[in-house]
């Protein structure tokens, strides 16, 4: 029978599950905190670390272990998952999903140390995982924060596109409807955002302060052309932060990001014109209405019209600098 291999969802299924875990005196490590993170799949097990003195009250409690760590510590059989290493020396312990886990420059140096074949391969995968977010794109305006999807966000998107509010009305052609199909869409935006020709730039909007997302807001590359990129903008946001200036705030950073770093020449949007919402936060970015189309799409059992607006860089430039002066 071939061995079950735990995945994201089952560690945190697993650890939310102890009853030791949750202070400041256990954490993840090994391959369970590579899944955590995203360097890794799946892991065999789940392997924690505690201090000396929860180690003391896991052997009061009865639990069963061997002497066989470092420095002859204490090693602890929970269940056929789970192990608790006793004091293994973690230089940096950080939160990752509400969990403490090892940073992985921690997990790195302790593979290092160990120098086993198995540790060599997750010491190359930490490598090339940490030089691929070294070139995420994360983008700051005064309350939000939009960067691209890490491995960790996996939960996040599947409510944020499967939540009936942000996404049946306007937006039913790209909701997903479970966690099996949320996991496909998801594996390709992380796929497409370590290409060198990447097409897809949604990012996850969330607030600054507190890292709650709020919504996503980005656009598709639809052409490159000699004179720049062209492409589709869009935005979806949870209908509990509607009306609150977060959409244009957003778009009007997508833009920038847009024109000014991204070699962008054309953005093009739209909405239906009964979405009063949507199509105010593309007029107060500046964009131009350049068609309405009456009876151009079936929705919700009738014919609506629909709206198409556009910036081109020279008209982006052209209002920046009148804002400027």
């Amino acid at each position: 029978m071939e061995e079950r291999r735990l995945r994201r969802a089952d560690v945190l299924n697993i650890v939310q599950g102890l009853d030791f875990f949750g202070g400041e005196d256990c954490w993840l490590t090994s391959g369970a905190a590579l899944v955590l993170y995203g360097v890794k799949e799946s892991t065999r097990d789940v392997d924690l670390v505690c201090t000396k003195e929860l180690a003391d009250r896991l052997e009061q409690r009865g639990l069963p272990f061997q002497r066989k760590g470092l420095d002859n510590t204490r090693v602890f059989a929970v269940n056929r998952w789970v192990e608790v290493l006793e004091d293994w020396d973690t230089e940096e312990v950080v939160e990752v999903e509400g969990l403490r886990a090892a940073s992985l420059p921690s997990v790195r140096k302790q593979k290092e140390a160990l120098g086993r074949e198995k540790d060599w391969a997750d010491i190359a995968l930490i490598d090339a995982f940490l030089g691929w977010k070294g070139s995420m794109i994360r983008l700051e305006t005064s309350r939000l924060v939009l960067r691209d999807y890490t491995p960790a966000d996996e939960e996040d998107y599947y409510q944020l596109k499967s939540d009936e509010g942000a996404m049946s009305r306007y937006q039913r052609d790209i909701m997903v409807h479970s966690r099996k199909e949320a996991h496909a869409d998801f594996a390709r935006v992380l796929a497409d955002a370590r290409k060198p020709d990447r097409s897809f730039y949604f990012f996850r909007v969330e607030e600054r302060e507190s890292g709650r997302q709020l919504g996503s807001a980005g656009y598709t590359v639809t052409d490159r052309t000699p004179a720049g990129k062209l492409v589709h903008a869009g935005y979806f946001y949870f209908p509990e932060f509607w009306g609150r200036g977060y959409g244009t705030e957003a778009m009007g950073e997508v833009l920038r990001f847009a024109f000014e770093e991204d070699g962008v020449y054309r953005v093009s949007t739209g909405c239906l014109a009964e979405n009063k919402g949507s199509e105010r936060i593309m007029q107060k970015c500046g964009m131009i209405k350049e068609a309405e189309r009456p009876g151009w799409t079936w929705h919700e059992g009738e014919m609506k019209t629909r709206l198409e607006y556009r910036l081109l860089r020279e008209e982006y430039e052209s209002m920046r600098g009148r804002g400027s002066r």
